[in-house]
């Protein structure tokens, strides 16, 4: 789940925690670990991805090559430009 769509959820769930009947403690400890949850993974780095070693890429591109005939070097320059569309970068 993407960090916009926690922060909504958690939003949400602290939003209504004042219109919980208080006489229902199971209920409200399950909000409260719901809550907990959601601030612990909010805290939590998001991993960085990495762009392909080029040995990645030639293997990727070799079956590109025999399956759908895609000249040699399209295949790489392909990979590198969808990894900088999505701000992947060394």
């Amino acid at each position: 789940m993407n960090k916009e769509a926690l922060k909504l959820a958690l939003e949400a769930l602290e939003g209504f925690i004042p219109y919980l009947p208080l006489k229902d403690e199971a209920q409200c400890n399950r909000y409260d670990k719901a809550i907990i949850a959601i601030k612990e993974a909010l805290a939590q780095p998001q991993p960085q991805r990495k762009p392909l070693t080029d040995e990645q890429i030639d293997a990727i591109a070799d079956e590109y090559l025999v399956d759908y005939r895609i000249p040699a070097g399209s295949a790489w320059n392909f990979a590198r430009d969808i990894e900088a569309a999505h701000g992947i970068k060394e």
